[in-house]
């Protein structure tokens, strides 16, 4: 098990996202709960790391903004192919 290490001033969050297996090779992966977070990597690693840095950008995003987050209550449908849900943990603006 990886041990996440809490960057100064920030806080961890949980998300759950969904890997997607394509058939061309390689993964995509997206947040199940913040639109517009989305990633992919050729191995499912690398897909899952991509994922956590596309999940902070966004988030940055919107605090540089001055918006709030537009996290979902339900996650988006499990609507493709050969898809499996993980966590990943990652770091975030506190509110």
């Amino acid at each position: 098990m990886k041990t996440i290490r809490k960057k100064p001033g920030k806080k961890l969050i949980r998300c759950l996202v969904y890997l997607i297996k394509e058939d061309e090779g390689g993964f995509s992966v997206l947040a199940a709960n913040l639109p517009g977070a989305a990633s992919q990597g050729d191995t499912q690693e690398e897909a899952l790391a991509n994922i956590v840095d596309a999940i902070e950008g966004v988030m940055a995003a919107y605090h540089a903004a001055g918006e709030e987050v537009p996290w979902t209550e339900e996650p988006r449908p499990k609507d493709f192919p050969h898809i499996t849900e993980h966590w990943v943990v990652v770091h975030a603006e506190p509110e």
